[in-house]
């Protein structure tokens, strides 16, 4: 996809986050190689994608597939080397582990953007309790 994702891309409406939460901004370095990635979105292709992916401005918003709700969103400023989160939000209504949203924000913008696996977060993402403690089962 050489176009970025917009709004007229997708079927159904793409909602705000209705009940915002502040989370810590993932510290990771994003080169600008990965930004211009990050800035074209993420659409689904089938019915088996979980997460689209839309950037407005500086502001990243994920969304669940499907529901058009928005989960996280994430503002990009550029820095030195790149751009970094210099904020990062979620849905209030999810878990109340901020640290534990966090990493996995930064797991959905590796992993389902930029399709570039990253075995140290995945690993840091499961100490802190994972899928389980992610969906409080």
């Amino acid at each position: 996809m050489s176009q970025p994702v917009t709004r007229a891309s997708f079927k159904h409406a793409l909602l705000p986050i209705a009940n915002p939460r502040e989370l810590p901004a993932p510290q990771r370095l994003w080169t600008s190689s990965e930004w211009e990635r990050i800035r074209l979105g993420l659409q689904e292709k089938d019915m088996d994608d979980k997460w689209v992916a839309l950037v407005e401005g500086d502001r990243l918003s994920l969304y669940r597939a499907g529901a058009g709700q928005c989960v996280y969103d994430a503002v990009f400023a550029p820095c030195e080397g790149g751009y970094r989160i210099t904020t990062a939000r979620m849905e209030a209504g999810r878990s109340k582990r901020p640290d534990l949203h966090s990493a996995f924000l930064e797991l959905l913008i590796t992993g389902q953007i930029l399709h570039s696996p990253d075995s140290d977060l995945w690993a840091r993402f499961t100490t802190l309790g994972g899928i389980r403690a992610l969906f409080g089962s």
